[in-house]
């Protein structure tokens, strides 16, 4: 009877034992299978953005191979490249243009303009615009026009490149961008002041002055206007 009953209880020992590790493998089974499927799907989000890099920079060299191929060149924010004895210099990429220098001649040009800056015919087949400033991009197509371009007339109609605050003269005329804004310009000579639209021109007394470009980041200091000023009637 006693030995009977020693039996009877360490089988319940072992029936309980059997169960608490049932429980316990079970819990262990579902940490693993919930704990790593968590850390593959982090792992997975992690090398996308990698990649995606990956692919911006693969992207860049197909365009600058190509643009090559046709005596195009892709240029990033601030840099520069020699054309014979000119040089060529980005100095800044907007959403809407690009800022070059050429020498100590400067110009605001958009997507798909061609002008004469230095000796230099360039042409704006593309901008790409990025917060990042490393994949700031803008294809030129340039050649060497062999001539300066320039014009030394006091009076014959001049393009002037300026700042907000700057000023350049005209003959005897003296002209000065006061602000600059995204699609309009204040300009001064004397003391008319008019804001002139993107594009329009303003006639003051015999001195006309057209707005060619604007190349607005809405930083101070860094936005610029192209000035187209002639001599007109009254």
């Amino acid at each position: 009877m006693s030995a009977s009953f020693r039996k009877g209880e360490l089988n319940k020992k072992l029936i309980l034992a059997i169960g608490l590790l049932a429980i316990i493998l079970i819990f262990v089974g579902a940490y693993y299978f919930f704990g790593s499927s968590g850390k593959n799907n982090s792992n997975e989000n992690l090398p996308e953005s990698g990649i995606n890099m990956q692919n911006v920079d693969a992207e860049y060299a197909i365009a600058a191979r190509a643009s090559e191929q046709r005596s195009e060149t892709l240029f990033s924010e601030g840099d520069s490249k020699a054309f014979g004895n000119q040089t060529l210099e980005i100095v800044k990429i907007s959403q809407n243009g690009v800022l070059l220098k050429v020498g100590s001649e400067t110009k605001i040009m958009g997507s798909g303009k061609e002008v004469l800056i230095g000796s230099l015919n360039v042409k704006v087949m593309s901008v790409s615009y990025s917060d990042n400033l490393e994949y700031r991009k803008v294809i030129l197509r340039i050649n060497n026009s062999g001539s300066s371009g320039g014009n030394n007339s006091e009076k014959s109609p001049k393009e002037i490149t300026l700042a907000e605050g700057e000023n350049a003269k005209f003959g005897d005329t003296e002209v000065k961008v006061s602000a600059i804004g995204s699609d309009s310009v204040s300009v001064t000579i004397g003391q008319d002041t008019r804001t002139i639209l993107n594009g329009q021109w303003e006639n003051f007394s015999g001195i006309l002055v057209e707005i060619k470009g604007i190349f607005y980041t809405g930083v101070p200091g860094e936005s610029k206007v192209v000035l187209l000023v002639t001599s007109g009637g009254n």
